[in-house]
């Protein structure tokens, strides 16, 4: 589902796939295979709409795995950046 309010830099609908390369060193035997990910990246205005829409977001799919009886597992970052963020969730949780 594309946030209405941000810019993806993918297009309104941004893909998820990936793709794979194998590349051979010559001489050694070796092969080394690399898997290049088309992530979604969105830009925001601001951080204050970027943290109310992504904590929209990550509410919504926190219910929706427990509507469907699954754990969710969230990783956080750390420092002072994603504060408004964990702010605008805990909000949404009350």
């Amino acid at each position: 589902m594309p946030i209405p309010a941000a810019f993806s830099i993918f297009g309104e609908t941004p893909t998820m796939s990936s793709s794979t390369s194998i590349i051979d060193s010559p001489g050694t035997g070796q092969t080394q295979q690399e898997r290049f990910e088309n992530t979604r990246t969105l830009i925001f205005p601001d951080s204050d709409q970027a943290s109310t829409e992504l904590a929209a977001e990550v509410a919504d799919l926190i219910r929706a795995r427990q509507g469907k009886g699954k754990n969710i597992v969230l990783g956080l970052a750390t420092g002072s950046t994603p504060v408004p963020f964990y702010r605008e969730l805990i909000r949404l949780h009350k």
